[in-house]
């Protein structure tokens, strides 16, 4: 699991989804979610395009995009 905790608010940007296509961005952080098998933090989001989705951590890119909500 990754160091970091997103909270609501916070904008976010995906990995690519299963076809290899770019996920248009930013998300935003709705809420928390109980982790996956007790291991993997989850997280509700909002796209761009208006409807939520869920996903695991691990489709966070932390490559400096991120804008915590302040």
């Amino acid at each position: 699991m990754k160091a970091i905790a997103y909270k609501p608010g916070d904008l976010v940007h995906l990995t690519r989804d299963f076809a290899n296509q770019p996920r248009l961005g930013p998300f935003e952080i709705l809420r928390i979610m109980p982790h996956a098998d007790n291991t993997r933090r989850q997280y509700r989001v909002r796209g761009s395009d208006g409807r939520e989705r869920a996903i695991d951590d691990d489709e966070i890119v932390a490559d400096g995009q991120v804008r915590p909500n302040l």
